[in-house]
């Protein structure tokens, strides 16, 4: 008898417990944002996505889904699965690389060198999510962020 008034009040704790929301994690913004000249033809935009997980347990960044803009026009988009461990109650940093073509941002080479030359800077539009997962639960948190970025 005392054995199931013990396993009653476990499964009941447990249950409780499992019931239990979470919180889903915050995106705060696009951090060391850095284009990179590659190739002739083909830059590289490499930053950090910082998301803040507010749950007491670990969760798990399975996918970043990202496009982004200049001014109106969409130069690049990407999509990757992944595995990076989010630590409760902390700020963690995403690392996100995107490749795309010279031409997206410069329309012919005498822009692009007076543009160099001038330091003009670039309206970068960031819009996208981040699946976040924790025992169970899917979050799918959008990102949107808009960030001046000089040439």
């Amino acid at each position: 008898m005392k054995k199931f008034f013990l396993g009653s009040f476990l499964v009941l704790f447990l249950g409780l417990y499992s019931c239990k929301s979470f919180e889903q994690p915050e995106f705060k913004g696009i951090e060391n944002v850095s284009l990179l000249d590659l190739e002739q033809d083909e830059m590289q935009l490499e930053a950090d996505a910082i998301m803040y997980n507010p749950n007491g347990i670990a969760a798990t960044v399975k996918e970043i889904y990202l496009k982004v803009y200049i001014g109106e026009n969409e130069v690049a988009s990407m999509t990757e699965e992944m595995n990076v461990k989010a630590p409760s109650k902390e700020n963690f940093a995403i690392p996100v690389k995107i490749r795309f073509a010279k031409k997206k941002i410069y329309n012919n080479i005498m822009e692009g060198l007076i543009s160099i030359l001038s330091s003009k800077k670039v309206n970068l539009n960031y819009q996208g999510h981040i699946k976040v997962k924790a025992l169970g639960v899917t979050w799918k948190v959008p990102m949107r962020q808009k960030q001046e970025l000089k040439l």
